[in-house]
Parts: structure tokens; C-alpha cells; sequence
């Protein structure tokens, strides 16, 4: 089916939605959850009612807010590398899996609804959907409907939700009219088809743009390279050049006057001309050559080496290329995934992680340092990039983290414009920076643990530990900091929720 026009489904369309989704989803069993990279995406996947029934894959798929904005079951069957992980997840495995659906009920009128649940242990639970908004919302609620688990933190719209927080739902809007219904019966069918197809459009679009990007980039460093090569060939030219200059300077050599800068001697191909020799004043004849000699064994002995790298790297060149006119050829979205991971796993390009779903943590070093952190019992918690963050909880606290566990490469941070707070440290492997995501996270944690936590944006000093001092008679708690520089971070809440989340005893 085609459906005209644009945007997630209406009042009137989610309406039909519920009155053909309740005979098919009430009784069912979570089997599993999963969420889509990338996007506030939901899925539940269902087991029939009976163990009797006939298995058919059921997969509810809850889409909230902007043109995508959507509730119907679908075939789509999604890719494991497409898939997030993370602690948000997790915990929604907790809550839901052998949970049994009930009957959604849509408020009247509007693009919301309820899904009540029944989980193992016997308490219940509802799933608020809000389909409106650039991003809209669902809300995982227990039966008090104190909010458990969100897809985002909304803090406009007169309402601020956390977790541990009762649900309200938006206030009311007057009601408009629908366009015309876009969807036949049965709608459920020709939503998922209709959405599948505009998802898997865009995500054709912009997963063949990722990797253009990635190939063309990759592309450039071989080029890059091979020109490398091209100068060594040049250098390796002159090997036989170099060796003559050093039997000159042996054969002549005697001849040079004391602190002379050059020496001119004839030309062993024609002896009517001569050969002009540079000299260093000051050493030896013999021990010049002997460099030239050595300059020209140490090319000689790097051609073979050259020679294949050069080879390979003009093989590695011409099959990006190859592949690069393969994804501008647009194959589908199957193939586009498959060539992602395998540029991913040969490190062509890079993993994109969610900020919802960051990478797991690093293992940590066993060694001196990290038992110190271990005794010192700092908050701890990940950034984006799976880099340790640790924040003081006292002064004394404070003073050994920055003074006694961090490292010099660290990452050092604190509260700018005088406001009291705890010491930031973000660890580092050696010879790594912390790029800007890193660097925010540590920001927006330097600001909810000091006396600024309710600014919303402010600034943050930051600057390598190995530049933290502290000057004999300062009180504990306070340091002298130089080479330091300044951030304007904006409190994001999604950003502080997975920070939280990623703390050891979040809970």
C-alpha cells in the first residue's frame, strides 16, 4: 500500500491502532526487549498467550514522536549490530521480561496511550506513550505510576519527569482535525509496511553517507602514503650517488684544507669536470664517509620492506575504492550494515556509540594506582567512551584524588567562577586525550557536584593533573592549577542519566 503524506500517525489513525491491537497483544508475554541504535525506539517481542498457541513472531514496535511517531506490530527483523546495549536495557529487561500485556486504551482524542502490564512477581506496571513532539516519550510506570524507566528526561511542556517521580501526563490540548485517514484495513499491516520502508529509506541514506565518509577518508591517508613511498623511491635512487660521494671522500679526502666546508674533485665519469663535495669541519674524513656509506645501507635496507608496503598499500587503495563505488551505488540496507561492520572491525571506521547506551567500561588495570582509588572510595562512574571518571566526595577525598591517584596525562576538572565543588579526574591510557564528549561528561558532573548543580550552564576549568599543585598551608579541598583553560557546558539531562546510570551503585 502507498500511503500520501507525511509525518507519525494521528489521533484518528492511532484510534484504529488500539481497536485492532488489543486482540492480538492482550495475554501475551515479553520475551525480550530491545532498542534500536540510535533513535528512542521500542520493541517488545511476544509470546503468545498459551504455550499451545501456534508461535508466531510478534514484535511490538513503539516509535515516539516526529514523522516516525508510530504503534503497530512489525515484521522487521533488525540486526544485532543495529541493536543498543547499556544500562537503561538492562534494567528494561528487569522490569518487563515474562511480563503480561493487557488491552491498550488511548486517551480520547489524543496521540497517547496506555499499556497495562502484569509483570512475574504479580504487580503491575503501565507503558505511557506520548506519539507527539520531536521526540515524544514512553514512560515505563509501576502500579503507583511512579515513573521506573524513560526513553528520554522531558523538562519542557510544564512538567518535569524523573525517575522515582510520579507520571503526569501533558496538559490537554484542544482538539484539531485529523487529515484523512492514510492506512486501510488492516492498519497494522500497512503502517509497519509503510514506516518499515521510509525507516530503512533513511537509514539507506545515511548509513551510505557514513561510509563514504569513512572510505573516502581512509582513501586519502593511502594516497597520502603511497606519495610517501613515491619520495622514498626518489631517496633510494641515490643510493649509488651516495656511495660515490663516500669513495671520493676517501680517495680525496687528504687533500681538503682544515675547517674546509666543501672539496672539489674530478669526476669519476669525466674527468674534465669536477665533483664539488660538501665537508663538516671537524671530523674526520673517515668518519664522514663512514655516515654516507651508512646512509646508503640503511636505504638499501629498507627498499624490500618499502617495496611491499607500497604494494599493499595500492592493493588496500584500489579495493576501497572498489568499495566505495559499490556503496554509491546504493545496494540495500542488508549489505550497507554488512560493510559497516567490517570497516568497523578493521578500524576503516569508527563505532558509533548512542549517549544512551555507552560502551562498556574498560577493564581496570590491576596496580598501585588503582587500589588507591579502590581506598579512597571516590564516586566513579563512565563516560561516553568507556573512560573512567572519578569525582571526590570531601575535601581530603578531593586532595588524594588530585594530588596522589591522578595521573599527570589525567584529565583534571573543577566548577569554574569560584563556586565550591568536588575535583573531577577522568583517566586516561597513556598518550590519549579526551575528545569533547569526554570532556562535557566530566564537565556535567563537575557541575552537579558543587554548589552550581542548579545553574543549567556554566563554566568548567580543566587542565592535565600534572599542572594540580598544592602549596604548603592551603586548607584541604583547594589547589593552585596553571595552563588551565575554560568550558561552557549546558547541563544536559539525558547526558547526567547516563552518567548516573553508569555509577557502580546506581541501583
Amino acid at each position: 500500500m502507498t500511503a500520501s503524506g507525511a509525518g507519525g500517525l494521528t489521533a484518528t489513525e492511532l484510534a484504529l491502532v488500539v481497536a485492532e491491537l488489543g486482540p492480538r497483544i492482550a495475554g501475551t508475554t515479553v520475551r525480550d526487549v530491545a532498542r534500536p541504535r540510535g533513535v528512542d525506539d521500542l520493541l517488545l517481542f511476544l509470546d503468545p498467550p498459551s504455550p499451545d498457541a501456534p508461535r508466531v513472531r510478534l514484535a511490538l514496535h513503539i516509535a515516539p514522536g516526529g514523522p516516525r511517531a508510530r504503534v503497530t506490530l512489525t515484521a522487521r527483523r533488525f540486526a544485532r549490530s543495529g541493536l543498543q546495549s547499556g544500562p537503561l536495557l538492562e534494567s528494561l529487561r528487569q522490569q518487563l521480561l515474562g511480563a503480561t500485556l493487557g488491552t491498550p486504551e488511548q486517551v480520547p482524542g489524543e496521540r497517547r496511550l496506555s499499556l497495562p502490564l502484569r509483570r512475574p512477581d504479580g504487580s503491575a506496571a503501565t507503558l505511557h506513550v506520548e506519539l507527539f513532539g520531536a521526540r515524544g516519550l514512553w514512560c515505563l510506570a509501576d502500579g503507583s505510576d511512579t515513573v521506573l524507566e524513560m526513553s528520554r528526561l522531558p523538562t519542557g511542556g510544564g512538567r518535569t519527569l524523573r525517575r522515582g517521580a510520579v507520571y503526569r501526563p501533558p496538559e490537554g490540548r484542544p482538539p484539531a482535525s485529523d487529515p484523512p485517514v492514510r492506512f486501510a484495513a488492516p492498519v497494522l499491516e500497512h503502517i509497519d509496511a509503510w514506516f518499515t520502508a521510509t525507516d530503512q529509506q533513511g537509514e539507506v541514506e545515511q548509513l551510505r553517507g557514513t561510509l563514504e565518509q569513512g572510505l573516502e577518508r581512509a582513501a586519502r591517508k593511502l594516497e597520502h602514503k603511497l606519495e610517501g613511498f613515491a619520495r622514498q623511491r626518489t631517496e633510494l635512487e641515490r643510493i649509488p650517488e651516495l656511495r660515490r660521494h663516500a669513495d671520493l671522500l676517501l680517495a680525496y679526502g687528504f687533500r681538503a684544507p682544515a675547517k674546509a666546508t666543501e672539496l672539489r674533485v674530478p669526476d669519476p665519469d669525466d674527468p674534465e669536470r669536477e665533483v664539488t663535495l660538501p665537508l663538516q669541519p671537524g671530523i674526520p674524513i673517515q668518519v664522514q664517509a663512514e655516515r654516507v656509506y651508512q646512509r646508503a645501507r640503511k636505504l638499501q635496507d629498507g627498499a624490500e620492506v618499502a617495496a611491499a608496503r607500497n604494494a599493499s598499500a595500492a592493493a588496500e587503495l584500489q579495493e576501497l575504492q572498489q568499495l566505495l563505488a559499490e556503496v554509491r551505488a546504493s545496494p540495500a540496507l542488508e549489505r550497507l550494515q554488512l560493510l559497516h561492520e567490517q570497516l568497523c572491525q578493521r578500524g576503516i571506521i569508527r563505532r558509533q556509540n548512542s549517549a544512551e547506551s555507552p560502551p562498556p567500561p574498560r577493564k581496570p588495570q590491576h596496580g598501585k594506582r588503582d587500589k588507591l582509588v579502590a581506598g579512597l572510595q571516590v564516586r566513579m562512574f563512565t563516560s561516553a567512551e568507556g573512560y573512567p571518571i572519578l569525582v571526590g566526595r570531601t575535601n581530603q577525598q578531593n586532595d588524594r584524588l588530585s594530588l596522589s591517584v591522578a595521573r599527570g596525562n589525567d584529565l583534571w576538572l573543577h566548577v569554574g567562577r569560584g563556586h565550591a565543588g568536588s575535583h573531577v579526574v577522568v583517566r586516561l591510557p597513556k598518550g590519549k586525550t579526551a575528545s569533547l564528549q569526554t570532556m562535557l561528561d566530566a564537565g556535567t558532573l563537575a557541575i552537579h557536584f558543587s554548589k552550581a548543580r542548579n545553574a543549567g550552564r556554566c563554566e568548567v576549568i580543566y587542565t592535565q593533573a600534572k599542572n594540580v599543585r598544592k602549596p604548603k598551608g592551603l586548607p584541604p579541598g583547594m589547589v593552585t592549577t596553571t595552563h588551565t583553560k575554560t568550558l561552557q557546558v549546558d547541563v544536559e539531562p539525558d547526558r547526567l542519566r547516563r552518567l548516573l546510570d553508569s555509577a557502580p551503585d546506581s541501583g
